[in-house]
């Protein structure tokens, strides 16, 4: 039986770049960004997004993991237009989108503090919350509305191979 739990925990690894990886658990899509982002690795999410989606007509929810913040830029104008247009594309079908900006420090407090602002001041309905570590982000994600069963229940695991994920 545990055999058979850890084996459907499992991530499907969907793609890894040369500064980020994507996966999925069910209807959870999670991709993790090492230094920021780019339209090439917009475009990879939302291909595979596109996938999740389709096997998941009912919703799915965004898992945003941002690794080495102290080299991540800011994005450029056509970065952030890409992303908004994502956004506006997928906000009828996302429960809900968790970010987390891993790390300490100054640089990691105010890129929460600043998806915040934007979350409370942008125009999207969808839920949206910054977080400092993957296991809070998970216990939120969890507690959705509408959100698919086993999340919440196995949120420990799914942290565990969210963080094994690297390049």
């Amino acid at each position: 039986m545990r055999a058979r739990a850890e084996q459907a925990l499992r991530l499907r690894l969907h793609e890894r770049g040369d500064h980020y990886v994507i996966a999925s658990w069910r209807s959870l899509f999670v991709m993790i960004w090492y230094g920021g982002a780019s339209l090439h690795a917009l475009d990879a999410m939302e291909r595979h997004e596109d996938r999740v989606l389709a096997r998941h007509p009912d919703g799915i929810t965004s898992f945003f993991v941002i690794r080495d913040i102290e080299i991540t830029k800011p994005p450029g104008a056509d970065v952030r237009e890409r992303s908004e247009q994502l956004l506006e594309k997928y906000a009828p079908h996302l429960r809900g989108t968790a970010q987390v900006i891993e790390g300490g420090g100054f640089k990691a407090s105010m890129a929460r503090t600043f998806l915040t602002a934007v979350t409370l001041f942008g125009r999207s309905k969808v839920k949206t919350k910054a977080f400092g570590d993957t296991r809070q982000a998970m216990r939120w994600v969890g507690a959705l509305p509408a959100q698919e069963a086993g999340v919440g229940e196995q949120a420990e695991a799914l942290c565990a191979a969210i963080d094994s994920l690297s390049l």
